[in-house]
């Protein structure tokens, strides 16, 4: 009955028929609980109810289920902790209970599942350390725990499975080294530990895994160098190694690009640039040293004619502002007006106008005549301003401190 959009509960007396052997109610609407007799006939072999909308712990009732081979949950709602006993079933086969709110830890008694080979709780809140009898599990082929918030040190014995051929304990809290006892599993093909807190150095017996294709060892806090033998594994094509601490030569590894070992400062070769054969690090710096040099050369002699500038308009500046008063003074002297003296007396057959006209050529170039009568004749010389006078203007007044600026 899966993919039929029913809405509603699982009738809660749904267990109450012995005969129960499948229940499929996946990729529906259903929402409320898991009833908790369903296993009361000891027949449920299969329970998939995953992509739903249902809630509440996962019955205690199914770790007793000796009947029951696949269970199948993912994507629900729901709560609680693991079953004790589930993982030490005689018969089950899958477990996959991914993307729901499942919290605690891993059981660490009964787990002694012969026959378990797959095993997904990934995207919950399991947390607590990895048990070591995680290994009593000969027939595991896939274990995933991503998304958790699992802590402490990987077990050793997580390779005691000897069919383990997928491992993903990305996205949790994973401290310590990752044991060495991984080449023992012979048949494992992708391997992902990234974003945990993983320390020491990348393991040499990895090597030793002859069908792995994807090692995922980012975002953690790895040391060393990478195991140059890493690129004798001819299977590997998909790999990561970024942002960690490693240092020194990169491998050669087919297929590869330059994000797969970023935000490692201290790696080179391959896609990075070349290492330096005189320095186990990297040069601080990838410009050319000529070009730093004559970009620094430019901009000490901007700096050294800015402040040269500078320092002249300062000086001009105080210049004009201490001998104010000395150049004002100059610039505004009157000028000596010598008058008119007659020590003799002539008649003369000129007239007043001629008369004028011929004392103007001798006087200076400055006076004017302001006013002239048939009857009288009054001269008054007007000095006219002279280019000194303009100058004080503006020497004396408050446009003072602009005078060194309009000189240039």
């Amino acid at each position: 009955m899966w993919k039929n959009k029913l809405v509603g509960t699982i009738p809660q007396t749904l267990g109450q028929n012995t005969n129960l052997t499948l229940l499929d109610l996946s990729s529906n609407f259903l929402n409320g609980t898991i009833p908790q007799d369903l296993c009361i006939g000891q027949k449920l072999e299969w329970l998939i109810l995953q992509y739903n909308q249902l809630t509440g712990p996962i019955p205690e009732s199914l770790g007793n289920c000796q009947s029951l081979t696949k269970l199948r949950l993912s994507y629900n709602l729901l709560n609680g902790s693991i079953p004790t006993g589930l993982l030490g079933l005689p018969n089950i086969s899958m477990v996959e209970v991914k993307a729901n709110n499942i919290t605690g830890p891993i059981p660490s008694t009964f787990i002694s599942a012969p026959l378990l080979g797959y095993f997904d709780f990934s995207d919950n809140y399991l947390s607590s350390s990895l048990p070591a009898s995680i290994g009593n599990l000969p027939n595991l082929q896939q274990f995933l725990l991503s998304g958790n918030q699992f802590s402490g040190l990987i077990p050793p014995q997580i390779c005691d499975m000897p069919l383990l051929n997928k491992l993903d304990l990305s996205l949790n809290n994973f401290s310590g080294p990752i044991p060495s006892t991984i080449s023992n599993c012979k048949k494992l093909g992708s391997l992902d530990l990234s974003w945990n807190n993983l320390s020491g150095e990348i393991p040499l017996q990895i090597e030793y895994i002859p069908d792995l294709y994807l090692l995922n060892l980012s975002h953690n806090h790895l040391s060393g160098h990478i195991p140059p033998q890493l690129q004798l594994v001819q299977t590997l094509s998909i790999i990561d190694f970024s942002y960690n601490n490693l240092s020194g030569q990169i491998p050669h590894f087919d297929s590869t690009n330059i994000s797969a070992f970023v935000g490692n400062p201290f790696l080179c070769g391959d896609v990075l640039p070349s290492c330096n054969l005189q320095s186990s690090a990297p040069a601080p710096s990838l410009q050319h040293p000529k070009q730093h040099d004559t970009g620094l050369l430019s901009w000490l002699v901007g700096v050294l004619f800015s402040a040269a500038f500078i320092v002249l308009l300062v000086g001009m500046c105080c210049f004009f502002r201490k001998y104010h008063w000395y150049i004002c003074r100059y610039f505004q002297r009157k000028p000596t007006v010598r008058p008119w003296k007659l020590t003799a007396f002539q008649r003369l057959d000129f007239s007043a106008t001629e008369v004028l006209k011929q004392s103007m050529k001798n006087c200076s170039s400055h006076a004017v005549t302001k006013a002239i009568s048939n009857e009288s004749l009054n001269v008054n010389l007007m000095t006219i301003i002279s280019y000194k006078k303009i100058v004080a203007k503006f020497f004396c007044t408050k446009y003072l401190l602009l005078a060194p600026f309009l000189l240039f």
